[in-house]
């Protein structure tokens, strides 16, 4: 069984960017807002805005813990929001190439962030490691190659951006793949 998880924007800081948003003591400082399935990891309150040429601007919510390297992800509606074309879709981390977006502090800071759609993925126990990619059934259709982490978590999940979760009119906490992990 796979659980679906739908993440909508958000953005993960490295701590060097998170000292030119001004903002290392507060998300040091911020109990979690939400637990996240991946063991350790929580979206927090903290919001940053994402700003573009367009004028248009976006809330994103910051996940915790910080991590190597800085990266924001969109869906591809919050793309034509913002009037970014070509943002690739991505695994996290897969960086190379990638376009950056202007992203504003409450503080009144700004750093420039990587940009990516994020590519449909599952996380799945450690104790399961036994491939690299795997096909999802769902009622609507099938996802295809969708790349498997491995981490120290208790139950198998499938993440979706929103606007692949609505396209096989999917939410959190429904349950494809019955019998698989």
């Amino acid at each position: 069984m796979l659980v679906v998880e739908v993440s909508a924007r958000h953005i993960h800081l490295c701590e060097v960017d998170a000292a030119a948003l001004g903002i290392v003591e507060q998300l040091k400082d911020e109990t979690s807002y939400r637990e996240l399935t991946v063991k350790g990891e929580y979206a927090t309150n903290v919001k940053l805005s994402l700003h573009c040429a367009n004028g248009k601007e976006l809330k994103a919510t910051v996940l915790m813990p910080f991590r190597e390297y800085s990266q924001v992800e969109l869906s591809r509606t919050d793309c034509v929001t913002l009037g970014l074309s070509n943002i690739p879709r991505r695994m996290s981390g897969d960086l190379e190439g990638v376009p950056y977006i202007p992203v504003l502090s409450p503080l009144g800071y700004f750093t420039y962030v990587p940009v990516i759609v994020p590519a449909p993925h599952v996380h799945a126990p450690k104790q399961h490691k036994t491939r690299a990619t795997m096909d999802v059934n769902v009622i609507t259709g099938a996802l295809f190659d969708v790349p498997i982490k491995y981490n120290d978590i208790p139950y198998a999940v499938l993440h979706l951006d929103t606007d692949t979760a609505n396209a096989f009119d999917l939410k959190t906490g429904d349950k494809v793949l019955e019998g698989i992990f």
